[in-house]
């Protein structure tokens, strides 16, 4: 099968999870004798073509007024133009309807389309290509692509998210299946509107179960995961961090993440409540040296890559229970509510077991044999 799949960046531009699990499985299918090509955009004048472990990626210009994915304030002004343009992105479908014409593919998936815009699914019905999409943040909603703002989360169903995602929806009618990486995300959209004569299901992302091998410590390391930001809590995890300073004999808090997100007030609040900030870490590392983990997260995580990883790892886990994060705790036995939290439970020093039926949920197999079932259905849809 020829299979032609479309996200804002790919591998080695990466900006969160997305990246990660559409190069799972882009490679996944290659592996199983599938033809791929990876569309996505670069901030560079001209086509770039690369062969990345059998899969073909093709970036091609961005036609927006500016790159979106540099730390340059914009002026309100801009960032309106940016996204009026962004959902009416014309001039890029010339781009990826040559690709489409050039490449000639079985079927196209879709995933996050910032960038593209949702018109790439009006170039494929006009092409004759029939579309799976997989949505993995909020884009098709708002504007803000995490539905966060101001220390809240925005109403997935106010009037705003029905103004900004009405162009989107209709567009969505193109799109023959629609996969949310979690059931709530499916959900959401679904009422929403997107899609409204496709077939909607769930398929989570490929996660991998990672081996510890705790190295010894006399201190219990509670750890904190990801990018340094409020709405990945770390202002929370550090007042808890500050809560527990009497136990630093015995208890030490270390947050791994890049810190170049990481504001100056968030760098008084750590360095205050004696958190040790290590820089990026692998996962690897990270689980090497922790005990516990806490993600305090505020915003409603469509799937929580992180959380998965780290409970794979069979480390307790303790974090807000919400958006896809909720189902994602139903199926462990060692995440629980960040409010159950207590200094008894750091000094339980629990690896939990994970049963095999948890780990192949999240296989790189299972998730491409679900994507490979769901391209076969929708092809043989379109026969009869």
């Amino acid at each position: 099968m020829k299979i032609m799949m479309f996200n804002t960046l790919y591998y080695p531009f990466k900006v969160g999870g997305a990246e990660v699990s559409v190069k799972l499985l882009a490679e996944s299918l290659v592996k199983k004798g599938h033809e791929v090509k990876v569309v996505s955009i670069t901030n560079e004048k001209h086509r770039k073509e690369t062969l990345i472990e059998g899969v073909t990626s093709v970036c091609i210009p961005n036609t927006n007024i500016y790159w979106p994915f540099v730390s340059e304030k914009r002026n309100p002004f801009q960032k309106l133009i940016f996204h009026i343009k962004d959902n009416f992105n014309f001039s890029i479908q010339k781009a990826i309807s040559a690709e489409i014409q050039s490449f000639k593919p079985d079927i196209v998936h879709t995933n996050n389309l910032f960038g593209l815009s949702t018109l790439t699914w009006l170039t494929c019905a006009r092409n004759s290509v029939r579309v799976v999409h997989t949505t993995r943040d909020y884009y098709l909603l708002h504007i803000n692509a995490s539905l966060y703002k101001n220390g809240k989360n925005i109403n997935p169903f106010g009037i705003q998210v029905k103004l900004l995602s009405f162009f989107k929806a209709i567009m969505s009618k193109r799109v023959a299946a629609f996969v949310g990486i979690s059931e709530y995300m499916m959900q959401l959209h679904q009422k929403n509107g997107f899609a409204k004569h496709g077939i909607h299901t769930t398929i989570y992302n490929t996660v991998s179960k990672q081996e510890v091998n705790r190295k010894s410590e006399e201190q219990v390391i509670i750890g904190f995961f990801g990018r340094l930001t409020v709405e990945k809590g770390f202002d929370t995890f550090c007042k808890i961090a500050h809560l527990h300073q009497n136990n630093q004999k015995k208890l030490k808090f270390i947050a791994a993440g890049p810190t170049d997100s990481l504001t100056e007030e968030l760098k008084a609040m750590a360095d205050e409540a004696g958190v040790d900030l290590t820089g990026f870490m692998s996962l690897s590392e990270f689980l090497a040296i922790t005990d516990l983990i806490i993600l305090p997260t505020k915003w409603n995580e469509p799937f929580g890559r992180s959380v998965v990883e780290l409970a794979l790892a069979g480390k307790p886990v303790f974090t807000n229970l919400t958006g896809g994060t909720k189902e994602i705790a139903a199926l462990f036995p060692n995440i629980f509510p960040l409010e159950d939290f207590s200094v008894s439970k750091s000094y339980e020093n629990q690896q939990f077991k994970i049963e095999k039926g948890v780990v192949e949920k999240f296989s790189s197999e299972r998730i491409c044999n679900q994507y490979e079932s769901l391209y076969k259905r929708v092809l043989n849809d379109e026969k009869n």
